[in-house]
């Protein structure tokens, strides 16, 4: 996925962003009262160049120097298994080696050669006897080491200059925003990851981008769900402004005056308002003052009929046409209000993938490019078998429904091939939602 892609998704998600910020703002807040505080014990041990009275001023230097050096080696070892495990063994502790480095800090002070070691833990008088302990196996460990020389000799030796105090002041507790602020960041991170999974789990259509990365055809129009129960005139007009967008591009396509434009119409899976825009349509064009005919390849599940009140019954439409018991000028009924010329399917019918490529459907579309401007041909969804091919390769183009949020992406890309494969001609696409 693209940085692009990556925001779409996170924007789409940001429910389950904002969701896992107050969660873990929440968990945080929860937690603050949770957490035990801590006391602190402090010592310092001073490592000092072991001198001879005759020493010269420079040598003095030059063993300062080398004392100073070795500070920051022996703060290393403060929290090391060599001086954990003996402090662990002197004071019967009930820590691992790993558990008490994680209360022992010990740094150097710049430019001196001074170790300053601090010790937290919960118990107060716990803190002050850690310290000691460490402070005492530090000291024996400096002088061990620095003992081994071939002669014997130490050229720097350790004292503790401070011993650790029992803790007196208030014990230390972390601000009260810490623990929310924390788990607010946690929050978000863990949001940021579910929003990007759910959002590449999610393969339904979001926008007009998936449609065309999917489908390799442009959006021609965006129509709202005509069928809304919030009607209103608004909303009405609404659809109309889409529907004249989507016909504008059908224009785009018309090959002339005197010639003929047919357009099948379908979709990758059953789109509800399909036949309400597909009407919506047709009737658009009848308004600008063309010839418009609307045929029902939809042989599976005929509406037409039913959604213009066309005074006819089952026995006559499309398939009794391309049966052989019809004759064309039987099939056509004209509806009056709207102005269109229409071939309802008629009935349902079994065998409707091979009458649809008979060459009577084949006859049916040449007569009918000889007498109107445009037809449009609807056809079942792609995914309720070759249909929808069967038609769409003997148009002249095809306009392809897209359902947001219900159509998914692999059923779309499953129709551009599927559409590619009978070599038929994509206009676009017409999100309806």
């Amino acid at each position: 996925m693209t940085p692009l892609q990556y925001g779409k998704v996170v924007a789409r998600g940001w429910w389950l962003v904002l969701l896992g910020v107050l969660l873990g703002a929440l968990v945080g807040w929860m937690t603050t009262d949770d957490v035990a505080p801590t006391y602190t014990s402090s010592s310092s041990i001073l490592l000092s160049p072991t001198q001879v009275a005759s020493a010269t001023s420079s040598e003095a230097y030059t063993a300062n120097l080398l004392a100073q050096g070795r500070v920051q080696s022996y703060a290393d070892l403060a929290d090391n298994d060599a001086v954990t495990e003996r402090v662990i063994e002197d004071l019967d502790l009930d820590l691992t080696p790993a558990e008490l480095a994680s209360q022992v800090t010990a740094t150097a002070t710049p430019a001196t050669t001074v170790l300053n070691l601090t010790v937290t833990d919960e118990d107060p008088e716990q803190a002050q006897v850690i310290a000691q302990g460490v402070s005492d196996r530090l000291v024996t460990l400096i002088t061990r080491v620095e003992r081994r020389r071939a002669d014997g000799t130490a050229l720097v030796r350790a004292e503790i200059e401070s011993a650790p105090q029992l803790p007196t002041d208030s014990a230390s507790t972390p601000p009260e925003w810490r623990n929310p602020a924390l788990g607010a960041a946690g929050g978000l991170v863990l949001g940021l990851a579910a929003a990007v999974v759910a959002g590449r789990l999610d393969r339904r259509v979001r926008d007009d981008d998936d449609v065309v990365e999917a489908l390799g055809a442009p959006v021609i129009g965006t129509v709202p769900p005509p069928r809304r129960r919030r009607r209103g005139a608004e909303h009405g007009d609404a659809v109309l402004a889409s529907v004249r967008t989507v016909r504008t591009a059908v224009f785009f396509h018309h090959p002339g005056p005197g010639r003929s434009l047919s357009v099948a119409i379908t979709s990758p899976r059953e789109v509800p308002d399909l036949a309400e825009v597909t009407v919506a349509l047709a009737t658009s064009l009848v308004g600008t003052g063309h010839r418009v005919l609307l045929v029902e390849a939809d042989l599976q599940q005929p509406r037409l009929a039913g959604l213009l009140d066309l005074d006819t019954d089952k026995t006559t439409g499309l398939a009794p046409h391309l049966e052989g018991s019809q004759d064309q000028a039987e099939v056509v009924h004209h509806h009056a209000a709207s102005g269109l010329d229409v071939v309802p399917a008629g009935r349902a019918s079994e065998d409707a993938a091979d009458l649809l490529h008979s060459q009577s459907f084949g006859r049916l579309l040449a007569d009918a490019a000889s007498r109107y401007d445009f037809v449009l041909v609807t056809t079942p969804p792609t995914d309720a078998g070759t249909d929808a091919a069967a038609v769409a390769a003997q148009c002249d183009t095809t306009l392809v429904a897209v359902a947001r949020r219900r159509t998914k992406l692999p059923e779309l890309r499953a129709t551009a091939k599927q559409l590619e494969q009978v070599g038929a001609e994509v206009v676009g696409a017409v999100v309806i939602g």
